[in-house]
């Protein structure tokens, strides 16, 4: 299978490309900007990409059976400029799933957030959770959801969209110059190997739930490749939810578990990585 990877250098994108490469897919990692192929495995590839010309979308999507979309603003960047969040989170996101329709993509996996729903998370949230949040970042991803949906629904396509409801990952990353380290697990990681002392940035009262990265790499090869969805559309909440920073925070992914799905919940072997990664780039005294 052909696999296009949006975001394809950045923390989610990098990590799953080169976990999906290991089942021998052709993965193609998209950029704004010129890249090396990474030194990982021969089946993976690097595309150049132009979000405001939708010629160089549609070159993107050429032959592609599975587009993922993990590129986009992240929350500080959304909240420092709004208007920016809504064009690249949504109307990008737009231009991509109507191009993949147009280039006949058998699959769109779009990588949302939790935080559509709440800028505090809080109790059960499912699927069904009512959507509130107006901060720049979870409005601009829900914005991105429902065009498309719109899409898939008006233009009547054969694609199968999948929007994913991502919890906090952690996790090394696959290159030490991704911006992943304001992500507070490995923040703290981070803080271990310079500074040997733990400080938590921001409210101590944040709700937090989390899941490795090698978990949501597996759910997403999961929801691509192993399980079969009855519904031309369909929504995911992707958290583990046993674990948070308070325990008042369930997070559920039960409806992707109760299709065959389970997680790990490998926290120590993931903590462990993200720890010597930190410790072999960061650390000083240990290179």
């Amino acid at each position: 299978m052909k696999v296009l990877i949006t975001g394809g250098f950045g923390y989610l994108g990098g990590r799953l490309g080169a976990y999906l490469s290991t089942f021998n897919h052709d993965i193609y990692l998209a950029s704004r900007f010129s890249k090396k192929e990474p030194n990982i495995s021969n089946n993976i590839n690097t595309i150049e990409i132009d979000w405001t010309d939708y010629n160089s979308i549609l070159d993107a999507c050429e032959d592609m059976d599975v587009v993922i979309h993990s590129a986009g603003m992240n929350a500080s960047d959304c909240l420092n400029d709004p208007k920016k969040a809504f064009e690249v989170n949504g109307v990008f996101t737009g231009k991509l799933g109507e191009a993949a329709i147009a280039k006949k993509v058998s699959t769109f996996l779009y990588l949302s957030t939790a935080h559509i729903y709440s800028n505090n998370l809080n109790g059960l949230i499912t699927e069904e959770t009512e959507v509130t949040n107006s901060h720049p970042y979870g409005a601009s991803r829900f914005a991105g959801e429902e065009i498309l949906i719109s899409q898939n629904k008006n233009k009547k396509s054969n694609m199968q969209t999948i929007i994913v409801r991502l919890a906090n990952t952690f996790g090394s990353p696959s290159d030490i110059d991704i911006n992943c380290w304001n992500l507070v697990v490995n923040d703290l990681c981070k803080q271990a190997a310079i500074d040997r002392c733990l400080v938590i940035r921001g409210p101590s009262n944040t709700k937090r739930n989390f899941i490795t990265m090698t978990d949501f790499c597996s759910a997403i090869n999961f929801l691509l490749f192993i399980c079969k969805l009855s519904e031309p559309t369909a929504i995911f909440n992707l958290g583990d939810k046993t674990k948070s920073i308070i325990n008042d925070l369930e997070y559920s992914s039960n409806a992707l578990i109760e299709l065959g799905w389970k997680p790990d919940s490998n926290f120590n072997f993931e903590l462990t990585n993200l720890i010597r990664f930190c410790e072999s780039n960061f650390n000083n005294s240990v290179k």
